[in-house]
């Protein structure tokens, strides 16, 4: 029994250390330069690891129903990727498409809920991006300033079930807020934050689900 847990929590810790340093959410508080107040902040993904699969991920609010689950990406947005800072002007690039179960739970008698992350694209060391997420009437906002910005934060939304650290990019219609998490998976780690979701996915346990959502592909805009 000694033997098999120790097993066990030299999974959990190894397999975290692995995956636990390949991206960095750096925040810059608003400071109204642009008039969007005070109150937020624009926000960029550091890439610290070497071919590094990036994901956005939902927001698990309710423990007891995935129905009740009103704010998961496949329900609020219609297309969402990421800015490419190096180009001029910004080039906004679709994200895959894929997708993927990190984390699952299900209290008694009560359906199972589970977390799925989006794909965003793979990267490298040294890349620095910004997302972009457009809402179910096709409006898009931006993490950094663009012409699309609306109001955003990272880190200012608190924690999910999961335990995982949300950001949220707000907007005039409906839904007028989308809510997600940050994910990755890859080789070659450096440094930078913990990734959302590793310990609830050991610790909950069960088989991964596979699952996809359905999203709607167009074109990206310039």
């Amino acid at each position: 029994m000694k033997k098999i847990f120790a097993l066990i929590f030299a999974m959990v810790f190894s397999s975290s250390l692995f995956a636990a340093y390949q991206f960095t959410v750096t925040p810059t508080p608003y400071d109204n330069s642009h008039g969007e107040g005070t109150a937020g902040n624009y926000f960029v993904v550091n890439v610290t690891g070497n071919n590094v699969d990036f994901y956005i991920t939902d927001r698990i609010n309710n423990s007891y129903s995935m129905t009740g689950n009103n704010q998961v990406l496949a329900k609020v947005m219609s297309n969402y990727g990421y800015i490419n800072l190096n180009s001029n002007p910004y080039q906004y690039i679709e994200g895959t498409g894929e997708t993927k179960v990190i984390a699952q739970h299900q209290e008694p008698y009560n359906e199972l809920v589970y977390k799925t992350a989006y794909k965003v694209g793979t990267f490298n060391e040294g890349d620095t991006f910004g997302i972009w997420i457009e809402n179910k009437s096709d409006e898009r906002n931006t993490s950094v300033y663009t012409e699309y910005s609306k109001h955003g934060s990272s880190g200012l939304d608190g924690l999910d079930i999961f335990g995982d650290t949300m950001a949220e990019l707000d907007y005039t219609t409906s839904p007028t807020s989308i809510f997600f998490g940050f994910y990755a998976e890859g080789a070659g780690v450096t440094f930078g934050q913990p990734l959302p979701g590793m310990f609830a996915t050991f610790l909950l346990g069960g088989s991964v689900l596979g699952g996809a959502a359905g999203l709607k592909r167009r074109r990206n805009r310039a």
